[in-house]
């Protein structure tokens, strides 16, 4: 599941969107000849922006949290639950016609429970 929204910022020629998502997962295997069920259910938000200034540079921005619980039928006592936050940049520079300077950063932090 997901949902969008972006709008344009006129003044600041700054597009902004924010998203959400969900995803529910279930996966069976076998493990030594014994049927195992594993459920999963994520939620998360997500919030970016782009900016660019007469197709000469552009820079894009981004950070997402996301919440994970998933079980298994095998130990159905553990319980395994997190958080991952991303972040991310990202940068383009056009110069002369055919040459492009581009960079770009993206970090990721897990938080076990």
């Amino acid at each position: 599941m997901y949902v969008h929204y972006g709008l344009k910022i006129k003044k600041l020629n700054l597009y902004w969107s924010n998203s959400l998502n969900g995803n529910l997962s279930n996966n069976v295997n076998y493990i030594n000849k014994l049927k195992n069920t594993n459920t999963s259910q994520t939620i998360g938000y997500r919030a970016s922006f782009y900016y660019e200034k007469d197709e000469k540079y552009s820079i894009n921005g981004y950070g997402s949290f996301n919440y994970t619980r998933s079980n298994t039928s095998l130990r159905p006592d553990v319980v395994t639950q997190y958080w991952i936050q991303s972040y991310g940049i990202d940068a383009n520079w056009k110069f002369r016609k055919k040459w492009n300077l581009s960079g770009d950063c993206d970090f990721r932090l897990n938080r076990h429970y």
